[in-house]
């Protein structure tokens, strides 16, 4: 999905460790962008490779943003199934 925004806020590229679903430690990397619709902000995050290329200098300005929407299940300490809401941004370009 694409849409029109501006960048509000980057911030700074993260490092952490995680548990995949078959039990492996893995470390992932990731950068948050907080997007501004022009009726209100969402956060969407940056993986990998994308993150590492997105420098800290945000386009100013109207951006096109490529965006992808998921929803997966996890279970929490409890054993109790909880819903997470991704919005994962792909690419983010300057008009």
């Amino acid at each position: 999905m694409e849409i029109i925004c501006t960048v509000d806020k980057v911030l700074p590229m993260e490092q952490r460790e995680y548990t995949d679903q078959n039990g492996q430690r893995k470390n992932i990397i990731s950068r948050g962008i907080i997007l501004n619709l022009g009726f209100g902000n969402f956060y969407a995050e940056l993986f990998g490779e994308n993150a590492l290329k997105f420098s800290d200098n945000a386009p100013s300005g109207l951006c096109c943003a490529r965006i992808g929407l998921s929803a997966r299940p996890w279970r929490d300490n409890n054993g109790k199934e909880r819903w997470e809401n991704r919005i994962t941004l792909y690419e983010l370009k300057a008009f």
